[in-house]
């Protein structure tokens, strides 16, 4: 008799899953989630991203699905579209940080001293854009 506990097909179809498979979802839902994000946060739909993008509303819920080959050159032209970064890479972070931020010597006023500052856990600079 087999004592091996028994497996689920789900399990089994599983574990025959490439790492490199995996990921690749993984990281394609994280981007179809910016996406989505980025579409709430301007109160759009797929429509008028579809519009945007000089594209038919069912080609662009198409590259959403989170089962599309987002392909770097259709990733550019959404990110154009939508007017707002989707990925960014480190390199590319550092680089924009650099340009839409620099630090500014904050001068205390009487009332809100530098001490206080420091006991409320805020720095003596103020990052300005």
């Amino acid at each position: 008799m087999n004592n091996k506990p028994k497996t689920s097909a789900f399990e089994r179809l599983k574990a025959k899953v490439k790492p490199h498979d995996r990921e690749f979802a993984s990281i394609t839902l994280d981007i179809v989630d910016q996406i989505y994000d980025i579409l709430e946060s301007k109160d759009w739909s797929q429509k008028v991203l579809a519009d945007k993008m000089g594209k038919r509303e069912s080609e662009v819920s198409r590259l959403l699905s989170g089962i599309h080959n987002l392909s770097i050159l259709t990733l550019a032209k959404i990110q154009v579209a939508l007017g707002d970064t989707i990925i960014c890479t480190p390199k590319r972070y550092k680089t924009i940080t650099a340009a839409q931020t620099s630090i500014i010597p904050e001068i205390p006023s009487s009332t809100y001293t530098a001490s206080k500052k420091v006991e409320m856990g805020e720095s003596n600079y103020a990052m300005a854009a």
